[in-house]
């Protein structure tokens, strides 16, 4: 699996990521143009949560596929419910 092209190409695609979206719901569907790579989905777990003030939160999802992992990191405004990606890490899954 060629981590740095799938890597460089996501980059990409959540850089285009709509205002309308769900960070992580459009980071699954876009993973799945590289599914002969990552291989199929297989979960979506929130890891990690804290609070910043009170109307933001930082938290972090990990999205596992067959071959790979990809780690999100968000802030949430709680008002508005507006999520915005901070950053994300992909990292090949260890046999």
């Amino acid at each position: 699996m060629d981590i740095k092209k799938i890597k460089l190409a996501l980059t990409v695609d959540l850089m285009n990521l709509p205002d309308s979206q769900n960070p992580v719901n459009y980071a699954k569907v876009a993973m799945d143009n590289y599914s002969n790579e990552a291989g199929g989905y297989k979960s979506s777990v929130e890891t990690k949560k804290s609070a910043i003030n009170e109307e933001i939160e930082w938290s972090s999802f990990d999205i596992q596929f067959e071959h790979c992992t990809l780690s999100l990191d968000l802030i949430r405004n709680r008002n508005t419910k507006k999520e915005f990606l901070q950053s994300f890490n992909l990292q090949e899954n260890l046999s």
